[in-house]
Order: structure tokens, then sequence, then C-alpha cells
């Protein structure tokens, strides 16, 4: 279960992505490796992607589930072009990143993300963006399900 802390970094991390130019953006997106706490995709920006992933302790940053999300970046299968570690400011340093990641710092008294460690533009085949963007749009679910919903309880 995610905690308060959680949950409101990576409200912060979707806020700085759209700041960024990332037109579509959303929160636990399901992918192979994983679940990305905060994907976007930039029309500006050629198709630029962005994952950014949110981590409230050092343990949950050593997670086998971070690990595994590495293991993927480093045979091909990334979850964006650009890749950040979002905590809180001071909790990792940027020796403690992975080397195809970024890190990012948010200073809860100033309110603002610092970026410590920038990410590399890692290649990302337009398969590859399409598949992501797929999970993104299915919710990484194998059924199609409508765009609007019928509220029965509005009378015509």
């Amino acid at each position: 279960m995610k905690s308060d802390l959680h949950t409101q970094l990576q409200h912060i991390g979707k806020n700085y992505a759209i700041s960024k130019s990332y037109w579509i953006c959303g929160e636990e997106v399901p992918m192979h490796g994983g679940i990305c706490d905060v994907w976007g995709m930039s029309r500006a920006l050629n198709l630029r992607t962005l994952a950014i992933e949110v981590k409230v302790s050092r343990q949950d940053h050593r997670s086998q589930s971070q690990k595994d999300k590495e293991y993927a970046t480093n045979n091909g299968k990334p979850m964006g072009n650009e890749q950040y570690i979002l905590c809180q400011a001071g909790l990792i340093s940027p020796a403690e990143v992975a080397e195809n990641w970024g890190l990012l710092w948010y200073d809860f008294k100033k309110q603002r993300i610092v970026n410590k460690k920038r990410a590399p533009l890692l290649e990302m085949s337009a398969d590859r963006k399409l598949e992501v963007l797929l999970y993104f749009l299915n919710n990484g679910r194998n059924h199609k399900r409508p765009l609007l919903q019928e509220n029965k309880e509005i009378k015509q």
C-alpha cells in the first residue's frame, strides 16, 4: 500500500512532467518491468517520453522492483527516453542512482524540484513507445473500457 508521502510525491512528479511539456501524463502506468509511478509523452519534444519513479526510503530505492526496472533498461526496454528517481531532498545521493537514471529531489521547505543528476537521453524505438502508450491507454488491462461511462442516476 502506498504511503501518503508516496502519493504526494507522485502528484508532484506528474505536475513536474506537465510543466516540462509532457502533455500525456499518468500515474501508476503498468508496463513490462513493473508499474511506472509517473509516465508522460511530449508532442513538443518529438514524442519523447519521461518516466519517474518515486522513492520514499532508501530500502524502496534498492528494492527488487527498482532492480527489475534497471535490468529492463539495460536490456533495451526503458520505461522512457528519460528516467528519473524522485525523492525527498537528501534521501538518495546522485552516486547511488543507476547509470541510466537521473535524480530529482523535492525540497518541501522551498516547494520545488531540484535536478541533482540529469538523466541521459535513452533510445526508445517507435514500437516500444507505442507498446508503453497502449499500456497507458488501456490501463494495463486486456479488455477495452469505454471512455465515458453512462451515469444511470441522471434523468433525461
